[in-house]
């Protein structure tokens, strides 16, 4: 009997499986039922049709001080944006995290003095760096990931030289917002780090007073960089710019020797910052360093700067293969050596001058000997007559650290008959003794990594003195850093409170070099005018010339504003569509999108085009239900796509969040 029951019940197992569920959910509210890749979640950015969230020229391009970057955090609110991936790359590998973008769009508005000041908040030598920066922006600027990168340094330039055509020495409002305060501060060296930190501090209210030693102010920028690559009316207006804010600067007054540091406390000074840079040459312990014609690559470089006759043979040979080697050899170049010679421990991809300044070098026909060491400098009745080498086998060990080493049998002589060293700087920290500031074995400065702050309260560093071999652009960012923890320590505020270290460059990848043989001229960025070799191998004029306005605002058009969410009409995105469905078109002028159109109808949602758009303004929504059943929405123009993102799949998610 029960194997009769249990054949029954199986046979008929399907059936009252179903009733039991049909009587379980008889009161419940009645749903549709799904198969679950039906209910698997839409993706917001693969699936619907596009929407843009602004165009260039009706949108307001947002400066970066307008979107909470105060100066106390500045550099904190920098790097919490490089991390949420929401910040333009030009502006965070460079040192003093100038806003680029700010600057191209105000360029390409016609407000050049705008850009000026908003460039000068961060850079505040915008007309010295516009010539000498190394330019490190450039390197990560997201147009060369597709053609070339914006010309951002002399971009900079073209807004300097705008200002010095108004002879606008300050920003009148700015002073007009000054407030006075009783605190002095005292800044040992006028050179980029310390003029920057003397411009926050003054743009506070704080007295501040600058002590030079030499006769003019600037610093190595006076006395080290050459009138060919940096004219002495650009630097003193750029400088003229922060006295313009009340900054006072004492020159020929040492700190260590006319007066000491106990007496700029006597005097009432507050804080004392030490910004001295690398002002001593480094010399070598070789036989023959001694000789008649061996020089030294600073002084050499403060003699002709300053315009004094420089007593040199022929014949010269320089010792080092960084870019105050190079500096040295194009100087000697111009005040009458006929051959001049680098010797370097470097193969040529090691050197650590930059690329550009020895191929200027090479064009005014100066010899690089590479992968060569000093064994002695040769002379005759006390007079060098040559240099012996020999062969650097490896500059560095497998740690990365300098440990050069050397083939002693595999040696040569140079001939020449003036030997000038250009192998490093040192400080002169003579200043410190008698004083609670304390040197590591190294002679170098203690001091914390974030405030700034020296062992003597109050005291604080920055420039080369605290990071070392350094460039412009990387001293001012120290300034800056070094002005905020001053600012703090005279309001009694935590010098370390939301704060990164001082010394603190991003990291970013290079995008691979782009083969520009069959891209079209007008995506290029302008090759700037040069004098060519016989217009300035005898003389200081500047080499290279500046933008002219025309084709300063057409490359101000190039850059992309990345992640602006706006659309700059780059076409980047119709380049990569591979069903050619999107057309973009700028105005005459290239300041406004004039046109933006995508046949959805061709559309086939792979999104390539929302991943190439490089200020995030091109995003796919979740109306995917419109290409299907709506023929007359196929069709996007540019009104179309600046609808809301929220479709009917982004209103039935809702639903289902409702109901969960």
């Amino acid at each position: 009997m029960l194997k009769k029951f249990w054949k029954f019940f199986e046979a008929f197992q399907s059936i009252f499986i179903g009733m039991g569920i049909t009587f379980k959910y008889l009161t419940s509210k009645a749903v549709t039922f799904q198969y679950p890749d039906q209910k698997r979640p839409i993706s917001l950015r693969w699936r619907g049709l596009l929407a843009l969230k602004g165009f260039m020229g009706e949108t307001p391009h947002q400066l970066l001080r307008e979107s909470g970057a105060e100066p106390q955090t500045y550099k904190a609110y920098v790097h919490k944006r490089l991390k949420e991936d929401t910040l333009p790359h030009c502006t965070g590998a460079c040192p003093a995290n100038v806003d680029v973008s700010g600057q191209n769009a105000l360029v390409a508005e016609g407000k050049y003095l705008e850009a000026f000041e908003i460039v000068q908040e961060r850079n505040i030598l915008p007309g010295v760096l516009g010539r000498i920066c190394h330019h490190p922006c450039e390197g990560r600027c997201r147009r060369g990931y597709y053609d070339e990168p914006v010309s951002i340094k002399f971009l900079h330039r073209f807004i300097a030289e705008e200002a010095r055509k108004t002879r606008r020495k300050n920003n009148p409002k700015l002073k007009r917002e000054l407030k006075k305060r009783e605190e002095k501060v005292a800044i040992i060296g006028s050179g980029p780090s310390g003029l920057a930190a003397a411009f926050d501090l003054a743009k506070e209210g704080y007295q501040v007073t600058i002590f030079e030693k030499q006769k003019f102010p600037g610093g190595m920028l006076a006395i080290g960089v050459p009138l060919y690559r940096l004219p002495r009316d650009v630097l003193l207006f750029d400088i003229e710019r922060v006295k313009g804010l009340g900054v006072e600067i004492r020159t020929g007054v040492e700190v260590g020797k006319d007066l000491t540091i106990k007496d700029l406390k006597k005097q009432g000074f507050k804080a004392i910052l030490i910004a001295v840079g690398l002002q001593v040459s480094r010399s070598l312990p070789i036989p023959g360093i001694d000789l008649d014609g061996v020089l030294l690559a600073v002084p050499f470089l403060k003699a002709v700067n300053s315009g004094e006759k420089v007593k040199i043979g022929k014949d010269v040979i320089v010792i080092g293969g960084g870019n105050v080697a190079v500096d040295v050899a194009r100087c000697a170049r111009r005040v009458g050596a006929e051959k001049v010679k680098m010797v370097c421990l470097e193969a040529r991809h090691e050197m650590p001058a930059f690329p550009w300044e020895i191929e200027e070098s090479l064009e005014e026909g100066i010899e690089i000997h590479c992968s060569w060491g000093p064994k002695q400098i040769l002379g005759k009745d006390g007079r060098v007559v040559g240099l012996e080498v020999k062969e650097c086998t490896a500059v560095f060990d497998a740690q990365g650290r300098f440990a050069p080493t050397f083939c002693e049998e595999h040696t040569k002589v140079v001939e020449g008959d003036t030997v000038i060293l250009a192998i490093g700087q040192a400080s002169d920290l003579s200043l410190v003794e008698g004083t609670e500031i304390k040197l590591n074995e190294r002679r170098q400065l203690i001091f914390d990594k974030v405030t700034l702050e020296t062992t003597e309260t109050g005291v604080f560093a920055c420039g080369e003195v605290t990071t070392g071999p350094s460039t412009a652009i990387g001293s001012i960012a120290t300034g800056h850093e070094a002005a905020i923890s001053i600012s703090r320590f005279l309001r009694g505020e935590d010098l370390r409170k939301g704060r990164l270290p001082a010394i603190n460059l991003e990291e970013f990848e290079e995008y691979p070099q782009v083969d520009l043989e069959d891209i079209e001229e007008e995506r290029l960025r302008p090759r700037p005018v040069k004098l060519s070799v016989e217009e300035r191998i005898d003389n200081f004029k500047e080499i290279e010339l500046g933008f002219k306005e025309k084709v300063a605002v057409k490359e101000a058009l190039r850059c992309l504003r990345c992640y602006s969410e706006k659309c700059v009409g780059c076409t980047f995105c119709a380049r990569t569509c591979p069903d050619f469905c999107i057309e973009v078109e700028r105005t005459r002028d290239g300041k406004r999108v004039a046109k933006y159109q995508i046949e959805m109808g061709k559309c086939m949602f792979c999104g390539l085009c929302s991943e190439q758009c490089p200020t995030r303004s091109l995003v796919m929504t979740p109306q995917h239900e419109l290409a299907f059943y709506q023929k007359e929405l196929l069709e996007y123009d540019k009104e179309k796509l600046l609808r809301s993102e929220k479709g009917y799949a982004f209103k039935e998610k809702e639903k289902e969040r409702k109901y969960a």
